[in-house]
């Protein structure tokens, strides 16, 4: 280190703006996470990771605009680069892993070097497994993704690198995690998956609140291990998930959506079910991350006690949509419409008083002219017992 004596300034990375301290609410999110970005990412697996911000969040699983293959990097995203402003802590538990969810063999590949350094297009590269014949990882060559997760950029350290350089590294293959991975187990006192949730509390000494497993909610497997673990974690804990309905060319209809909660038993009173997909711009959000979002933000603006909904709440979107064969499809409908959906108690989002806002306060449980238990009308009303049963507890 260069010894200095004096006053002196450096130009550093930007920092986004932080979160509230303070924050109550806790969302516990569960999908896959591009760690394979990472030198090193031991303890990333099946744990429970606590952010704070983006550059939090990137720091320590990595980041990718790639959604479809890591679900945590929307949740991320929607919850610290909103234009309405972050909020947050959340927990992340990613199942993905790079040691066994990778390429057979690896791939070698002639790469040119310009300028001393070399840009490689492919997002799936496992950094640490990143090679070049006789050549030392961090004293001759360095290597770091895009801040976009989309591709590597080496670096030549010591100026002895000749063109075209040959590498070697192995891909992770994110496709190989399935339902069964992130409904997860207990095997040698092991935990995996949503199973996983009970270690929030004796490693970050937090409560979880709220379960999310956007992209994977919409498969009744999932959603049921989701729902079924909002009750007695570490055999004391409440929480309450937000759930997703297909939204594609098998569910394209507010009437489909109706029937397909019914049909598949999305009708928990700790849980609130969601349909369709919004947008903003390109990006594309699972409605179940945008609830939480805006039930996290909610809770804040009230004294960190969740006796309010999310429901007529800004949420920072452009548009509603679904998955077609041809790919993203607009969705539109009014608020009449909306209203067929929360009367099955189905959360979405409508375009209200110059906004965009979420609509829809009710659990899975309710049915409009249906017999309903009076707590279990409102999602606040049962966030609230949650809440009530927690403090009690931990008190």
């Amino acid at each position: 280190m260069t010894y200095l004596h004096g006053a002196y300034g450096e130009l550093g990375e930007s920092i986004g703006q932080l979160t509230p301290s303070g924050v109550a609410t806790l969302p516990v999110y569960f999908g896959r996470a591009p760690i394979h970005q990472l030198g090193a990412y031991s303890g990333l697996v099946n744990q429970p990771i606590l952010v704070s911000s983006f550059e939090d969040a990137a720091r320590k699983i990595g980041y990718s605009d790639n959604w479809e293959k890591y679900e945590l990097c929307e949740a991320v995203y929607a919850h610290f680069k909103n234009s309405i402003g972050p909020i947050g802590p959340i927990v992340l538990i990613n199942v993905l892993d790079p040691d066994t969810m990778r390429s057979a063999e690896a791939v070698t590949k002639e790469v040119t070097l310009l300028n001393q350094q070399v840009i490689i297009e492919d997002e799936n590269i496992i950094l640490n497994t990143l090679t070049i014949e006789g050549k030392e990882f961090g004293v001759d060559f360095t290597a770091a993704y895009s801040s976009d997760g989309e591709k590597v950029i080496l670096r030549d350290l010591t100026g002895n690198l000749s063109s075209p350089v040959t590498v070697s590294y192995y891909t992770v293959t994110p496709e190989k995690v399935t339902a069964s991975d992130i409904i997860g187990g207990i095997v040698d006192e092991t935990r995996t998956g949503i199973q996983a949730v009970a270690l929030v509390y004796q490693n970050l000494n937090r409560i979880p609140t709220i379960l999310a497993a956007p992209g994977w909610s919409d498969k009744k497997e999932v959603h049921d291990a989701l729902v079924a673990a909002c009750q007695k974690i570490n055999g004391h804990w409440y929480a309450f998930a937000f759930t997703d309905i297909p939204a594609d060319d098998s569910v394209n209809t507010i009437a489909k959506a109706t029937s397909w909660k019914a049909q598949n038993g999305y009708t928990s009173e700790f849980e609130s079910p969601c349909w369709p997909l919004a947008v903003n711009g390109d990006r594309v959000f699972h409605m179940s991350t945008l609830a939480v979002v805006t039930t996290q933000r909610a809770h804040y603006q009230n004294d960190n006690i969740p006796a309010t909904t999310a429901s007529n709440k800004r949420v920072d979107i452009t548009g509603l949509a679904r998955k077609s064969a041809a790919g993203i499809k607009t969705v539109s409908f009014d608020q009449e419409q909306a209203n067929q959906l929360n009367a099955e108690g189905i959360k979405t989002a409508i375009f209200w008083g110059g906004q965009w806002r979420i609509w829809g306060g009710h659990t899975g449980a309710y049915k409009y002219g249906g017999e309903n238990d009076p707590r279990s009308i409102f999602d606040s009303s049962m966030m609230m017992i949650c809440y009530i049963l927690n403090t009690l507890q931990r008190t």
